[in-house]
């Protein structure tokens, strides 16, 4: 996929379904792109987020799934402790494989 940016949920979960449709395994394209380099950028209600390029086909189909049965979106606690990352589990958990993060720091739903 190529980087992209998205302004809304909507137009985020099409940008992810059309990608699932690829062979690819990471939304980087498996260009080298290890770690953390933000690859989709998405602006929700003035927050802004990031999809990161190591994230992998089957953390997006978990969230794409999750999304389809109206999980609330919100943000938690990342590795280090700080409400940074984003997930759409039933019990707010992360979801593997899946780099999705806040630019803002601070506990909510998105």
């Amino acid at each position: 996929m190529e980087r992209s940016e998205c302004n809304s949920k909507d137009n985020l979960i099409k940008l992810l379904k059309n990608w699932l449709e690829t062979n690819e395994q990471t939304i980087g394209n498996g260009e080298n792109q290890i770690g953390a380099v933000k690859w989709i950028f998405i602006n929700i209600n003035g927050n802004n987020y990031y999809i990161n390029a190591d994230t992998t086909r089957e953390g997006v189909e978990v969230f794409v799934n999750n999304h389809e049965d109206n999980f609330p979106w919100k943000v938690i606690t990342n590795n280090r402790g700080v409400f940074k990352k984003v997930t759409n589990d039933v019990n707010g958990n992360r979801i593997p494989g899946l780099y999705f993060y806040s630019s803002q720091e601070g506990e909510r739903e998105i």
